[in-house]
């Protein structure tokens, strides 16, 4: 099963559980039905559908939005130099992955297995970081006056939603699957180091993407911040997430288990219980 803490673990077992071997996988989705496609809050499957359908909406607008920002400038071309919107796209792939294998729990009622089952996980596992982390490292690295909407809502809504969408699911997220996070920035780092072997410039005319990876002015600070960021991120980002979406496990089980009380109850004692 995806959400797989009980509600008898205590936070550090769950935790230290994290590291073991086994967690790295992708293999258990045998309930997927219900890990994937069920909101402990949104009762009706098909409501949390619908509210899913809203949220893909809403970062596709977010993609057109920031797309059409450099666009209409004629600088699109290094719309794809910038690492906001790489986890943009990876994050709208996840919303587009989560609404179709939802989709089709609904009205196939496919078995376990398939595809878009797992990638929808492994989309999951790169993008709830890669939002997080877009949103800490603009406000606290990038960001200069003046404040533009579009730059609040790729580095700060685009993370409320995906936040949102994994507090009302039930999809677990492993904190061992953070290393697929890592590999993704890893990957960006070595695009950065090509982008300053070329030679290539931003749409400024400078010779990196951010100030922060100025390798030819600075390449020992540009050094220290790439490290400090791997860093924090296995330290505070990763497990950060983790506790947050731990939290919400527990209060799930915790609403299954009053909700199979209540209907193991007699009818009856339903009845009085109703009629307080």
């Amino acid at each position: 099963m995806a959400e797989d803490n009980t509600s008898s673990d205590s936070c550090c077992t769950a935790f230290l559980r994290e590291f073991r071997l086994n967690q790295l996988g992708y293999t258990d989705v045998v309930g997927w039905n219900d890990d994937f496609t069920r909101s402990w809050l949104i009762k009706d499957r098909r409501a949390f559908l619908k509210v899913r359908i809203a949220l893909l909406v809403l970062i596709f607008a977010l993609f057109v939005w920031s797309s059409l920002d450099m666009g209409v400038d004629g600088d699109y071309k290094y719309w794809w130099i910038y690492v906001t919107h790489w986890s943009l796209l990876v994050e709208l792939l996840y919303f587009a992955s989560a609404v179709y294998t939802q989709w089709r729990a609904e009205e196939k009622g496919e078995p376990s297995g398939r595809w878009w089952v797992y990638l929808s996980w492994i989309l999951h596992d790169i993008a709830y970081p890669a939002s997080f982390f877009v949103t800490v490292n603009y406000w606290l690295l990038v960001y200069s006056p003046p404040l533009r909407a579009i730059s609040t809502f790729t580095h700060g809504v685009n993370f409320v939603v995906i936040l949102a969408d994994t507090m009302l699911s039930s999809q677990a997220y492993r904190l061992s699957h953070g290393v697929y996070f890592l590999l993704y920035a890893i990957v960006y780092i070595i695009w950065s180091l090509i982008f300053h072997a070329a030679k290539a410039t931003n749409q400024d005319g400078n010779r990196y993407i951010y100030s922060s990876l100025d390798y030819k002015e600075d390449a020992g600070g540009a050094v220290v911040t790439i490290a400090i960021a791997l860093i924090g991120v296995l330290v505070i980002i990763l497990p950060l997430l983790w506790m947050v979406t731990y939290i919400r496990t527990q209060r799930s089980n915790k609403s299954k288990l009053a909700n199979d009380s209540m209907t193991n109850m007699p009818a009856t004692t339903v009845d009085n219980l109703m009629s307080i």
